[in-house]
């Protein structure tokens, strides 16, 4: 597990040469691992991609890429757009959604910033068994310097099987470290 996450994150950072900025993140818990990679093309591009890894010891593996298009004033940082999930559940057969959300960040205090971010896919954009995905994530930003950061945050990633009433991929508190590139 901890292997594939390294590996991940070694592919992440030798790409993000020959981009603009790039933010790499993992979110570590109990039983759970993400690696995340977030860049713009330009440093001036209103478009931010993402790919993520996120790996349970319980539920199995997910995989996904984004685009978002995005937006900062005093308010906040604003982002809307779309991320393609793959789903390897333990147990079931494999998924592919299109998912459709967006995200919300706003200092609080100095070095501290809030993050909402929320994605959701009814049956029509889920393959297979499964019926919907909600992935939800709220965490609390603190920037230790310039280009890393700690976090804590909270992380919900369900998918909804016709069979049962909820699968749950991840519900849980994280720790996490950010670095920009």
């Amino acid at each position: 597990m901890l292997t594939r996450c390294l590996i991940l994150a070694g592919m992440g950072l030798v790409s993000t040469s020959a981009m603009a900025t790039a933010d790499l993140s993992l979110h570590i818990n109990e039983d759970a691992v993400k690696v995340n990679l977030q860049s713009s093309l330009t440093k001036t591009s209103e478009t931010l991609y993402s790919a993520a890894y996120h790996y349970s010891e319980e539920e199995g593996r997910l995989l996904s890429l984004g685009a978002l298009t995005t937006h900062s004033n005093s308010q906040g940082n604003f982002a809307l757009g779309a991320k393609y999930v793959g789903v390897d559940p333990k147990g079931a057969d494999n998924t592919h959604i299109l998912s459709l959300g967006g995200s919300y960040g706003i200092a609080i205090a100095p070095n501290t910033k809030v993050s909402v971010s929320a994605f959701i896919a009814p049956s029509v954009l889920v393959s297979g068994d499964f019926e919907r995905y909600v992935d939800i994530d709220v965490n609390l930003d603190y920037r230790l310097m310039p280009k890393a950061s700690v976090m804590l945050g909270y992380k919900l990633a369900r998918i909804d099987h016709e069979s049962s009433e909820h699968f749950y991929f991840d519900k849980s508190v994280y720790l996490g470290a950010k670095f920009k590139f």
